[in-house]
Order: C-alpha cells, then sequence, then structure tokens
C-alpha cells in the first residue's frame, strides 16, 4: 500500500527558531492526527503560516482538515 508523506517547513519571516520549531510541531502533530483520512500514495509540503504557533489546538486541525479537503485528499470529512 503506498504512503502518504508530509514535508513540513517555516519560513523565517515566522519568527525566531522557537516560534518556527512550535508551528512545525503543532502542524506535524495535526497531520498526524488525521492521517488516517488522507489518500495513499501523496507527497505532501506543508508551510506553516504566521497564526500556526499561536492558534488553538482545534484550530489548527479545522485548519488541516480544510486545506486537506480542498486539495482532494481527505477520503472522509473531518
Amino acid at each position: 500500500m503506498p504512503l502518504t508523506r508530509f514535508g513540513v517547513t517555516a519560513g523565517r519571516q515566522l519568527g525566531t527558531a522557537v516560534r518556527r520549531n512550535r508551528a512545525k510541531r503543532r502542524l506535524r502533530a495535526a497531520l498526524d492526527a488525521l492521517r488516517p483520512n488522507f489518500l495513499p500514495g501523496w507527497d505532501t509540503v506543508w508551510i506553516a503560516r504566521t497564526g500556526a504557533a499561536t492558534a488553538t489546538w482545534p484550530e489548527v486541525v479545522r485548519a488541516v482538515a480544510t486545506l486537506g479537503r480542498r486539495a482532494g485528499l481527505l477520503t472522509t470529512p473531518s
């Protein structure tokens, strides 16, 4: 069965290394939580934006789910 892989990055405009790393950790955690719902066989790159480090956890998960649906990569709505 093909795997879906996620690459996560954050630009320097996000702030210090601490803020960038926090944003990337939160984005990776949201992707891991939704991983079973993603279609297999895709390689995607996710870019953390300004609000990723300060958004609430439900907001981060909702944003990832929305983007996954818009891209047509989610098998079931979350």
